[in-house]
């Protein structure tokens, strides 16, 4: 007897803590996302920075149960043509002897995995018709979530477009125009958590 109520407590335990476990659905907020970027200039490494005006997302789904399947296999759009860092002067440049100078002035990107452990993401680049895959280390802050990595311009085969920017900025870079840039995806993350 006293066998058969200790299994009925520990069914009841059981049920219990299953019946309160917390489930949450994740997404992202619709138009909160931005793609920055920062370049740098002269040998101090001064940071420019930028942005895109039009960036497409995709998600395989509308919610997901975990962050890291939210994450994983988000796809994305990019028209380099519509670079604004604020500058008209700037803009006209990059547009023009930079991005212009590329095959097609469409990025293209998706997340091909997530480590949770690490809070990373392998993200597949396509720029100039060259696909490369960078690390990006992502965080949950004040509900939005950001990417971020850094590119390594002449990796995607952008020495035209290094070489006619850094030209046309030579006086103004101080000489030196750095090949490296860093980007960061950012949104508005929409998380509902129900026992």
């Amino acid at each position: 007897m006293k066998t058969f109520f200790s299994l009925i407590a520990l069914f009841t335990f059981t049920t219990t803590a299953f019946a309160e476990k917390e489930i949450c659905h994740f997404s992202i907020e619709k138009d909160s996302h931005k793609v920055t970027w920062t370049g740098f200039k002269t040998e101090k490494k001064v940071g420019v920075d930028g942005s895109f005006d039009k960036v497409i997302l995709h998600f395989s789904k509308n919610s997901f149960t975990t962050l890291e399947s939210l994450i994983n296999g988000t796809s994305f759009e990019i028209d380099a043509s519509t670079v604004n860092s604020k500058n008209p002067e700037r803009d006209g440049k990059l547009k023009n002897l930079f991005f212009g100078k590329m095959k097609t002035p469409k990025i293209t990107g998706n997340v091909l995995s997530v480590d949770a452990a690490t809070t990373t993401a392998q993200v597949s680049i396509n720029l100039n018709k060259v696909k490369q895959t960078i690390p990006m280390t992502y965080v949950v802050n004040e509900g939005r979530i950001t990417l971020t990595g850094s590119i390594e311009m002449l990796k995607w085969k952008l020495d035209d477009s290094y070489k006619a920017i850094s030209e046309a900025c030579k006086v103004l870079h101080s000489g030196k125009t750095w090949t490296d840039v860093n980007i960061k995806i950012d949104a508005k993350l929409d998380e509902s958590c129900k026992k």
